[in-house]
């Protein structure tokens, strides 16, 4: 549980600093989708979510194919978005 709060910190850390970054905000949605409720770190997915769809033609290629696998197990993005 420590290593996990460490990287959260650092993970907000990064996103405060730099907020339209997408792909740090992408990492946090892949991660608030698929921690355990007990951890209680849920609260941005509809925020990272709506700012991937509209950075998403900016995003490199290879970043934009990640994005594209992860919509089709995601709970909040899907394919037919990009």
């Amino acid at each position: 549980m420590s290593v996990f709060k460490s990287g959260r910190a650092k993970l907000e850390a990064a996103i405060q600093k730099d907020p339209a970054n997408c792909e740090y905000r992408f990492l946090r949605l892949i991660i608030q989708e698929n921690v355990p409720k007990i951890v209680r770190y849920k609260s941005n997915i509809k925020e990272d979510s709506t700012l991937i769809r509209a950075s998403y033609k900016n995003l490199s290629p290879i970043v934009q194919q990640a994005v594209k696998d992860y919509s089709k197990k995601s709970k909040t993005l899907t394919p037919s978005d990009f």
